[in-house]
């Protein structure tokens, strides 16, 4: 099924119209609202759903690491994004427990800036009833120093789901 779907809010209310004569007369009004979204997606030419982390492995320091996303818009309005650091403190993953994350937290360094994204906001147009585009997106990762690094981050999309 269609994921755009997912986006779509169908309302049906009655409008109600007072006359001077003080009749009134009531007329069903529909509107189909389409909420804009964005996917997330491995560049790995299989195109599959994005698992929600990236993970760069272990590796010295001297040799950042890259990887390639693709974001695409499968709905019929414009998606306007932007990508927001999420101190780990504040983010408990889906299926772990509190503990558990805060434990996490504990294990690891969370630096942001070490996570080079090239592109922190943007805009990707509708699909227009075709195959929605896939649009790159590069994240590098280089540390100055060894250790163990985590980092959140979450894209936005204005009027829409964050992912």
């Amino acid at each position: 099924q269609d994921a755009a779907l997912f986006s779509r809010e169908e309302i049906e209310e009655d409008l109600a119209i007072a006359f001077a004569n003080g009749s009134v007369q009531t007329c069903p009004l529909a509107a189909l609202v389409t909420k804009p979204f964005m996917q997330l997606s491995r560049s790995d030419g299989e195109g599959r759903a994005f698992c929600g982390a990236v993970s760069f492995g272990v590796h010295h320091v001297d040799c950042p690491q890259a990887v390639e996303l693709q974001l695409s818009n499968p709905t019929e309005v414009d998606v306007h994004w932007s990508c927001k650091h999420l101190p780990i403190a504040k983010h408990v993953p889906p299926g772990m427990t509190a503990r558990r994350a805060a434990e996490l937290a504990a294990e690891t360094t969370d630096r942001p800036e070490v996570f080079l994204l090239g592109q922190r906001e943007g805009s990707i147009a509708p699909k227009r009833g075709r195959t929605p585009a896939l649009h790159p997106l590069s994240v590098h990762f280089h540390a100055a120093e060894a250790g163990r690094y985590r980092s959140v981050f979450v894209f936005k999309v204005r009027h829409g789901a964050s992912v």
